[in-house]
């Protein structure tokens, strides 16, 4: 890889601010709780989850509530490693999954990989150990940026998408065929969600660029949480419509052909 991303995590990816919300959690609940249902459609009797760069845990959270009895996360960062244990999961430092010897021989129903490629160079890689981490007919699920969404078209170049940390941006061409070519299926792509930090620009920081966007209490505000996640599905469902949205998330299917 062009740039050592051990230290690059341990360093300057993920600043001091950063660390468990419970607001942000309820916030994103939906979101996960959306997913995990679309992977019961595909592979109805998953119990097994390994989340990939999973940050400060909160789908490792909405996996263990939905009724995942087997939950493993990865991170790179030695902060998020210890917020994952604090949380009670099992997790493991690692950087290259597709020859860990930690996870030679283990096997999920489930990999999740949010905001994960667009920081790495070998896409491929990353996809084919998910392959081999995966039972038969085990469903993978990414997030990346939507260099095609509605926040790349209005602010270009300054779209957070952009920011240099992300050095392999990809378009849903590009990542549905990365993915065929490793041996999944594609059984579902959609767009979603907005960059808030794009209209308020605190989100960047001299460290590193995973800063809370904006800044929000620990303390629940049912009022305004509400009025928030109602405003911020009714833009998502509008944007999605076109195919705009700022995220844009891909399920595909382990081939059963497939080793």
């Amino acid at each position: 890889m062009a740039r050592d991303l051990k230290s690059y995590y341990e360093s300057r990816y993920y600043s001091d601010k950063v660390g468990f919300n419970k607001r942000r959690l309820e916030l994103q609940r939906d979101k996960f709780l959306r997913e995990l249902r679309t992977v019961k459609k595909l592979k109805p009797d998953s119990k097994s989850l390994l989340d990939v760069g999973y940050g400060v845990g909160y789908f490792l959270i909405v996996a263990r509530d939905f009724g995942f009895k087997r939950i493993m996360g990865i991170e790179a960062s030695d902060k998020m490693i210890e917020i994952g244990r604090r949380l009670g999961f099992k997790v493991h430092k690692s950087f290259k999954i597709w020859k860990d010897s930690y996870l030679k021989g283990r096997k999920f129903d489930v990999v999740t990989m949010h905001q994960v490629l667009e920081h790495v160079e070998n896409s491929e890689d990353y996809l084919g150990g998910a392959n081999k981490l995966l039972n038969k007919g085990g469903v993978l699920i990414i997030s990346v940026p939507n260099i095609e969404g509605f926040s790349a078209h209005v602010f270009g170049k300054k779209c957070d998408h952009f920011h240099k940390d992300h050095i392999n941006l990809l378009t849903r061409r590009e990542l549905t065929a990365l993915l065929r070519n490793s041996g999944f299926r594609v059984a579902k792509c959609y767009t979603e969600g907005i960059q808030i930090s794009n209209f308020k620009r605190t989100g960047r920081n001299k460290r590193g660029h995973c800063e809370e966007n904006f800044q929000l209490s620990d303390r629940p505000r049912k009022g305004f949480d509400s009025f928030l996640l109602l405003g911020r599905n009714l833009t998502s469902w509008f944007l999605a419509l076109f195919g705009m949205g700022d995220y844009l998330t891909v399920f595909a299917v382990k081939k059963k052909n497939h080793r």
